[in-house]
């Protein structure tokens, strides 16, 4: 993990020598190799520094700082990007924000993954109800392929999504603890008739998740 410790690492060719029990160098080169080697690296690390039986999660160890946890998201961006691996039992969370960072809190990505969660669990009348709240139509239009997103840290009564149908923004609290109470709140809006307008300040391609779900 050391050579992951700087950043250009992932602009850096990298070769790997896999040694066998007996000390003898395992025959072989090029992405299947390395393949072989992050499937061994991330089997430990799993052992080592994850929580979880399906999906791993990474906990706090003292000799894990900045530098290690850096490190490791250089190689879950350097095993994607260049070979097409992927740790999947990995959080879904834990992926995104090593291979697609952005400017969102630890909080919203969580969000994030509620939302996509929700969308794809959603049967047909539900995402219906859904693109409504969000558009104005029950439908998506050729108009309409991104639905603006914005983060606030409301909590209590006043944590609810709210929705501009003029300019297809969709307001959430990062404040939720769990996915099934998100779902439960979204869940209560839509089923209600008080729907309210936010403002813009994150923007993600609906489109894709309208593809994933061949019902519409």
């Amino acid at each position: 993990m050391n050579s992951f410790k700087t950043p250009e690492i992932l602009k850096t060719n990298v070769e790997v020598e896999m040694i066998l029990p007996n000390g003898v160098s395992e025959r072989g080169q090029g992405g299947g190799v390395f393949r072989d080697c992050l499937t061994a690296w991330w089997g430990e690390f799993y052992g080592q520094c994850t929580l979880g039986s399906e999906t791993k999660v990474p906990f706090i160890r003292h000799d894990y700082q900045m530098e290690e946890w850096t490190a490791v998201a250089r190689i879950i961006k350097k095993g994607f990007t260049e070979f097409e691996y992927l740790p999947v039992q990995l959080s879904v969370v834990i992926l995104e924000s090593a291979i697609f960072p952005s400017n969102l809190s630890s909080d919203d990505r969580n969000i994030m993954h509620y939302l996509r969660q929700y969308i794809k669990e959603s049967d047909k009348e539900k995402l219906k109800l859904f693109l409504r709240f969000c558009t104005g139509a029950d439908l998506l239009l050729p108009s309409i392929n991104v639905i603006s997103i914005e983060f606030n840290n409301t909590e209590g009564l006043a944590r609810t999504p709210f929705a501009s149908t003029c300019s297809c923004i969709l307001k959430l609290s990062n404040t939720y603890e769990n996915f099934p109470t998100f779902r439960a709140e979204f869940n209560s809006i839509l089923s209600s008739d008080i729907w309210v307008a936010v403002i813009n300040e994150y923007q993600y391609d609906f489109s894709q998740f309208i593809m994933a779900c061949p019902m519409l």
